[in-house]
């Protein structure tokens, strides 16, 4: 599969403008004015039940109370506005994931050798299998994988994403990254798969599902190997809606796709030696 590489720099204009931050000075002002409101609100409550409950331990008890819990929700609400957008910003790599090196991976692989299979898979699915949370509603846990055609020796490597998000359901039909070249290219996927939604109830009456997708693509060997040389992570952006709400921003480290490029090898070398002997 051809890549892309030709993107115009009208495309990635498009991205980063897509991509951009609220602007700073506007969200400090408009935190402040949600904030005051809230505790404003929240010192009203408290005077209006010191009012009705003056001579009352247990009303200055429950006023009390009250004014915690809202305290608590203004720092909330605070906090989600002070935070960078999620659609700007991949999720940070776990610290157990980002201290495993290319041998840890290439050592934790598993390869599917199934002898009534025309392909061996190898893959990092086991490598480390932990489901983080890439965004405020968006759970996610993806590898590679390397297909490797026992009759020609040819090899299709692919990203595999798994997502799980509630709301209603998400259209993802392209991925975009940057190329060996540093250029931008958007690729299509090969496979953006839903998982049983039959279950889900109208999210009309009551409320939102909890929804999983499997995204598939496949990418060229040598720009994995490009990764590895750069030793930085892989970022990648699976597009959703035009409005940009539901784009999924992930990192792939490289020593994870080190370890496969590792696992591959041998594989060749043991498949060179087998049929030699």
């Amino acid at each position: 599969m051809s890549q892309n590489g030709n993107a115009s720099s009208s495309q990635k204009q498009i991205v980063t403008n897509a991509d951009a931050k609220r602007p700073r000075s506007c969200q400090k002002y408009f935190v402040t004015f949600a904030t005051s409101g809230c505790m404003v609100g929240a010192l009203a409550k408290r005077a209006s039940a010191r009012n009705r409950d003056r001579r009352s331990v247990p009303g200055r008890l429950m006023s009390r109370s009250i004014l915690v819990r809202l305290s608590r929700f203004c720092s909330g609400v605070a906090a989600m506005l002070l935070a960078p957008s999620a659609a700007a910003n991949a999720a940070p790599v776990p610290s157990q994931l980002a201290k495993m090196d290319a041998e840890g991976f290439r050592s934790t692989t598993t390869v599917d050798d199934d002898d009534l299979e025309f392909s061996t898979i190898i893959s990092t699915r086991d490598s480390f299998r932990k489901e983080r949370r890439v965004n405020g509603s968006t759970w996610a846990d993806g590898h590679v994988e390397a297909h490797i055609d026992k009759r020609t020796g040819d090899i299709r490597f692919e990203v595999h994403q798994s997502l799980r998000y509630r709301g209603s359901q998400r259209q993802y039909d392209v991925v975009h990254f940057e190329d060996r070249d540093g250029r931008l290219v958007a690729r299509p996927l090969d496979r953006a798969l839903r998982g049983d939604d039959t279950m889900c109830p109208n999210s009309d009456f009551t409320g939102d599902c909890a929804l999983t997708m499997k995204l598939v693509f496949s990418v060229d060997e040598d720009l994995l190997k490009a990764i590895t040389d750069r030793g930085e992570s892989w970022d990648l952006k699976f597009k959703g809606r035009p409005d940009g709400q539901d784009d999924l921003r992930i990192k792939i480290v490289a020593a994870e796709i080190e370890g496969l490029l590792l696992a591959v090898e041998g594989y060749r070398a043991n498949s060179s030696m087998s049929a030699s002997s």
